[in-house]
């Protein structure tokens, strides 16, 4: 539906393209995985109130046992924690791909398929010239705490992604 309303009211005519783009694979490290398996729990942990969410020595949030999930959150000098339980290298791989991460595509190719509980930390690091870019506190960047913590690492390629092709769009939309 929001297809065909696209093309009716703007004009908007696509077609679909194979491109090489730079991307990451998400690989074991030389010295193997060392990501600790979740336990499997025969029931997940009942909802209850997140609001009020326990924090480890540092302040950072730490998930409930038994509960899968992800919380991602910064501390002070830019430095970044994220605590995963239960999660899959897939849903790493989507971690990886956000904002304060990784901007390019990430791949799996770990070949590990089980459900994993893991922390990582590491510092942010921006583009040069933005606001607190110069920060130079000390910590592994994201692709050192990888490896160093999770025994994982980036390595940079080109792979085939669909792409769309935007081949012609009105500004103004038609009438009603």
């Amino acid at each position: 539906m929001m297809r065909n309303l696209l093309a009716e009211r703007f004009r908007l005519a696509v077609h679909h393209e194979t491109k090489l783009l730079h991307v990451y694979e998400l690989v074991v490290a030389k010295n193997g995985p060392k990501l600790k398996e979740a336990a499997s729990s025969a029931a997940p942990a009942p909802p209850g109130d997140l609001s009020r969410i326990q924090k480890d020595a540092d302040g950072f949030p730490i998930i409930p046992p038994g509960r899968p999930g992800f919380i991602s959150s910064f501390g002070p000098g830019l430095q970044s924690h994220w605590t995963a339980r239960q999660q899959t290298m897939a849903q790493l791989v989507g971690m990886l791909h956000q904002p304060n991460a990784v901007m390019d595509p990430v791949i799996d190719k770990t070949g590990l398929t089980r459900k994993y509980d893991f922390t990582l930390e590491y510092k942010v690091r921006l583009p040069a010239g933005a606001a607190g870019a110069a920060d130079d506190t000390p910590g592994a960047s994201l692709f050192d705490a990888l490896e160093q913590q999770l025994g994982l690492k980036l390595t940079e390629t080109k792979a085939p992604y669909d792409v769309v092709v935007i081949d012609h769009a009105e500004r103004v939309p038609s009438e009603n």
